[in-house]
């Protein structure tokens, strides 16, 4: 099928429109940004689930923050308004003598990845991030006890051989759409918008996507090597809901982010 998403001013106010046919839209509201109301989003439900994320920016900058959603998130990927995107410690957290930060690049320097803004895709449209889960990596984590559950957009989980892919993009320019093929069967949807200083638009949105042998392979990977590096004082069992952050990232910079499961060894169904 033809989609299209577009950024436009309706007189009820801003919204980012979806269209899966020329009569068939769907409108989501363009809010102002608000640090206290921040998009968050998840796969699964309560109790069996992917890790939570968010994504925030300030009143006074065009700044965005990306982060997964917990008291004990110890990093989190700053976009730049200046173009100087990274992610990064936040060596605040570190006052709790139950913290510890292992193999840090460099141990003068907070910054764990760092790049330059890459060029727009297409006029006005720079895809800004991409968080990714893996079906196999939504698991079971008992006695879970999510906070403000409904304010958390929650897909649903996908199936082994995919997964769930969210989309940040940023729209510089008001009244402009992008025209896409896109399969039925990847589902896409906006779960959220708002507007920066700047008058440009964060618009995150999900879809389905199918992991090739060569990625699930190399996730394997990565999922053994993160199991032999926890340290044995380190609790993983299931019901804390360890997770890992793997990233990759294209020629022009553009960063991948795969939130996996970190709840024993190596199996059989993560390859």
């Amino acid at each position: 099928m033809q989609a299209a998403i577009a950024s436009m001013n309706l007189p009820s106010g801003p919204v980012v429109r979806f269209y899966s046919s020329p009569e068939n839209y769907r409108d989501t509201p363009v809010r102002t940004a608000d640090p206290k109301k921040p998009i968050k989003f998840a796969v699964g439900s309560p109790g069996r689930r992917s890790g939570l994320w968010r994504i925030w920016s300030p009143k006074n900058t065009a700044d965005i923050y990306v982060q997964p959603q917990s008291n004990e998130s110890l990093a989190k990927v700053s976009l730049h308004e200046s173009g100087d995107w990274r992610c990064q410690v936040l060596f605040e957290k570190f006052d709790s003598a139950d913290l510890r930060l292992v193999n840090l690049p460099d141990e003068s320097s907070r910054i764990i990845d760092q790049w330059t803004q890459h060029p727009p895709f297409a006029d006005g449209w720079t895809d800004a991030l991409t968080v990714m889960v893996p079906g196999v990596d939504v698991v079971d984590v008992p006695g879970d006890e999510v906070k403000k559950m409904r304010t958390i957009y929650w897909t649903a989980e996908p199936p082994l051989g995919e997964a769930a892919e969210f989309r940040i993009t940023l729209i510089e320019k008001e009244h402009s759409a992008l025209l896409f093929d896109w399969p039925t069967s990847k589902r896409l949807s906006v779960i959220g918008a708002y507007r920066v200083v700047t008058g440009a638009t964060v618009v995150v949105t999900h879809h389905r996507t199918e992991l090739t042998h060569k990625v699930s392979q190399a996730l394997t990977r990565v999922r053994a090597e993160q199991y032999a590096r926890v340290p044995s004082d380190f609790s993983i069992s299931a019901e804390t809901g360890p997770r890992t952050v793997a990233t990759t990232h294209f020629a022009d910079g553009y960063r991948v982010y795969y939130d996996l499961a970190l709840t024993g060894p190596p199996h059989a169904t993560w390859s």
